[in-house]
């Protein structure tokens, strides 16, 4: 009897004590999970998220590096003068022995900065040949260009994708070069120049408004849309402060006889004589119905 009675007390006795260790353990578990829970919550998503918005910073510091770059790249991708004058004479030069074999009426031509497109019409009595053009010491084959709707105009042969060779420019070898100034003029004093020499051109037609021939006209303003990035990323890119816009001039004349060539002599001359020179850059020339027009952008310093 008292043995069973012993015996009771000490099935209870281990019985809650083994209901204690349960417990123990079961709280352990419970806390361990609660602060794996709290690791996670108040630690590994908060180093993720600033890992997310560093790598989002480089990353935007990154794209706007790439913008400044791309800004100064197509700001500066035109030509300098001499080598659009160098273009007109290579032109003439090319034309000259095939009006020579052919008797040429007239001629038109588009060059950019890669290539150049050159159409010549014959005179009516003229026996059609199909003669290389030389460009820059390099042979062109001619083909019949197909007439295409629209055009008035007619031409015999055409010579396409000829190098055109108009690229490249001083303050581009200079950008390109790392060079901390880039010689750039003044805005100020390169739209004062525009200003007083369009005047001058004015005065040598009597004042005329409307006849823009032969002046500087300004397409676009200088400005910049990247000044404000430039001045965020100091050490990541030279800060130089340039300001880009664009413009054109056109020559007119009442012939276009491939022999004449007055419009092409006569854009060499003006371009020529300009001044500030370099802060002008040339992206194209193309003939008109009775001209030729030269394009492209303009680079100053703000």
């Amino acid at each position: 009897m008292l043995e069973n009675v012993y015996f009771w007390k000490n099935k209870n006795g281990g019985g809650g004590a083994l209901n204690i260790i349960i417990i123990a353990l079961v709280l352990i578990v419970l806390c361990a999970a609660g602060g794996g829970g709290g690791w996670y919550y108040f630690v590994k998503i908060p180093a993720d998220q600033q890992a997310e918005q560093k790598q989002r910073e480089i990353q935007e510091r990154q794209s706007n590096i790439a913008s400044v770059k791309d800004y100064y790249a197509k700001s500066l991708s035109g030509a300098d003068f001499d080598k659009a004058i160098a273009v007109l004479g290579e032109i003439r030069k090319g034309i000259y022995p095939i009006d020579s074999l052919m008797s040429l009426e007239s001629r038109s031509f588009s060059c950019d900065n890669k290539k150049c497109n050159l159409n010549l019409k014959l005179d009516k009595d003229a026996l059609l040949t199909q003669p290389e053009l030389i460009f820059w010491d390099k042979p062109y084959k001619a083909s019949v260009p197909i007439a295409k709707k629209g055009k008035n105009e007619k031409y015999d042969l055409e010579y396409s994708n000829l190098d055109s060779k108009m690229t490249g420019s001083k303050i581009l070898a200079a950008y390109k070069s790392g060079s901390k100034d880039l010689g750039l003029y003044s805005c100020n004093d390169i739209m004062s120049y525009v200003n007083t020499y369009n005047s001058l051109v004015k005065r040598g037609k009597g004042g005329s408004s409307k006849n823009t021939d032969e002046m500087l006209v300004i397409k676009s303003a200088p400005n910049s849309k990247v000044a404000d990035l430039e001045k965020t990323l100091v050490g990541s890119v030279k800060r130089y402060d340039m300001l880009s816009g664009s413009w054109e001039m056109t020559t007119q004349s009442s012939s276009s006889h491939v022999l004449d060539m007055m419009n092409e002599l006569n854009l060499q001359t003006l371009l020529y004589k300009q001044a500030y020179k370099d802060a002008f850059l040339v992206n194209k020339i193309e003939t008109l119905k009775n001209g030729i027009k030269v394009s492209g952008g303009l680079v100053c310093k703000g």
